[in-house]
């Protein structure tokens, strides 16, 4: 992984082989980033998606294992991490969309990210049953 920050962002490459969100979350704690946004571009080789069921509160998973490209990857930077969602592509151009549990880089992955000053946290709430950001 490479970064450097450009004005009050950061632009990051993710190399082959590389775990989307752990490398991201790496990044942002080396950086001591609490809060912001980001989105990306790239291919992984494989992912795994999530999708929340409001009914059971939790989620269910769909691993995918096959080349695919990130058409957008977005989400939020709270002192708990990343919330990632992402939407990715098949060569058939059929596409799937998420949470964004974990993914493998398979050629790169260009993050920008949108740091803000200060710090956000999230709480649990039990009617959702989610971690919300506290505002």
């Amino acid at each position: 992984m490479k970064y450097k920050t450009i004005g009050n962002k950061l632009f990051v490459r993710l190399e082959k082989g590389e775990e989307v969100v752990s490398k991201l979350e790496q990044i942002l704690e080396e950086e001591g980033v609490h809060a912001g946004s980001f989105q990306g571009i790239g291919a992984v080789s494989k992912a795994t998606l999530g999708h929340y069921s409001l009914e059971s509160k939790d989620y269910s998973e769909k691993e995918l294992d096959q080349p695919l490209e990130i058409v957008s990857l977005q989400g939020t930077v709270s002192g708990e991490g990343v919330h990632p969602h992402v939407c990715l592509g098949t060569k058939d151009m059929k596409t799937y969309g998420g949470h964004l549990v974990e993914a493998v880089v398979a050629a790169t992955c260009e993050i920008i990210v949108k740091p803000e000053p200060g710090g956000l946290d999230r709480y649990y709430d039990e009617e959702i049953g989610l971690d919300l950001l506290e505002l």
